[in-house]
């Protein structure tokens, strides 16, 4: 793979059956490369050529577990997110996961974790640090932003220009104003600034604070 080629996302479950479908979901959003094992998954992360966008491990694995490859990409790929499941009832990894910033849900998960962790890697792609991340995500669960909408928000909290707005979402400037307005419409504010300063608030006010809807 070439340096510029799309970030990746590396799934690693010895569950094929599960994996497989996962893959078909994930790679609607991003390319997404599937391990076995502990040892194919290293195997790809030495790969120096490879660019991470996200990483989804299962704690059990045939020849180790999940946890061992979390510590490696904390080390090697900070910031980047991470998603760890399990089926299995055990609070010593589900701790472990939270200590190594990753978060941790239960095996198999649902649509909606799916769609959480796809708008965290959407969002760490544009360059926003952990606390912004999770601003935008909450915002777009709590208005029902799409995909597109959430990477548009993402890029214009970092005040990146429309022209680099529309290259990196691929769309065009008639599609980009269409999802414009409707951001607005669904956080009901006047602006696009508006909303990101609702990203902004959420992302540095006080945990109690509860944005809602007008």
């Amino acid at each position: 793979m070439r340096a510029s080629q799309a970030a990746g996302i590396l799934l690693v479950d010895d569950d094929e059956l599960f994996a497989r479908s996962q893959e078909r979901h994930l790679a609607r959003a991003r390319p997404v490369f599937v391990a076995y094992s502990v040892e194919e998954a290293k195997k790809y992360l030495k790969e120096p050529v490879r660019r991470w966008c996200g990483f989804i491990f299962d704690v059990v694995l045939g020849d180790g577990t999940g946890l061992e490859l979390l510590e490696i990409v904390r080390r090697d790929h900070p910031g980047v997110p991470t998603l760890i499941m399990s089926g299995y009832d055990d609070h010593e990894p589900m701790n472990r996961a939270y200590l190594l910033g990753s978060v941790f849900v239960p095996k198999p998960f649902d649509t909606d974790t799916r769609e959480r962790f796809l708008a965290e890697v959407a969002a760490f792609e544009t360059g926003l640090d952990a606390t912004l991340r999770a601003a935008v995500n909450d915002v777009r669960m709590r208005f029902g932003l799409s995909k597109t909408e959430a990477e548009i928000l993402a890029r214009s909290v970092l005040r990146v220009p429309v022209k680099e707005i529309l290259e990196q979402c691929s769309i065009k400037y008639n599609t980009y104003s269409t999802h414009k307005r409707s951001i607005v419409r669904k956080v009901n504010v006047k602006t696009l600034n508006d909303v990101c300063r609702v990203v902004m608030t959420l992302a540095f006010a006080p945990p109690s604070f509860t944005p809602r809807r007008r």
